[in-house]
């Protein structure tokens, strides 16, 4: 059995880290197929893909009429699946998040303790007559 290749009645289990580090159009049907199962994709169009043998290269070159009218797919499975190619084709998009959240996180930790920001001038606003 090949790495990411699915045992019988099992889904394909190739994470975005394993697929991010090889080229899109480099894929077989078994990364393909792990994709489609990542994205919960209906067994219908899991079994259309498998049928047609679709690899990597075909993915990249398929139009969304293809991928409707062709592979029985959504609009929304179709746009599903090309924000997951092009978060792929980017690198990580969770990579990409955690960088952002690793630099706000180093950007907190950079302010000085007990600092808070200068408060606009009114603010807090006058508690109303009656109110506590």
């Amino acid at each position: 059995e090949r790495r990411g290749e699915a045992r019988r009645g099992e889904r394909w289990r190739w994470s975005r880290v394993e697929m991010g580090s090889r080229a899109i159009e480099t894929w077989g049907t078994e990364e393909v197929g792990a994709l489609l199962a990542r994205l919960e994709m209906s067994d219908n169009v899991v079994q259309e893909f498998k049928a047609n043998s679709v690899q990597g290269k075909d993915l990249c070159e398929l139009s969304d009429e293809d991928l409707m009218n062709d592979l029985k797919m959504t609009k929304l499975q179709v746009r599903k699946l090309r924000r997951e190619l092009e978060a792929v084709k980017q690198g990580s998009a969770e990579s990409a998040h955690k960088v952002e959240r690793d630099s706000t996180v180093a950007q907190a930790a950079a302010t000085p303790a007990g600092y808070s920001p200068p408060m606009p001038a009114g603010y807090p606003p006058a508690t109303p007559a009656g109110y506590p």
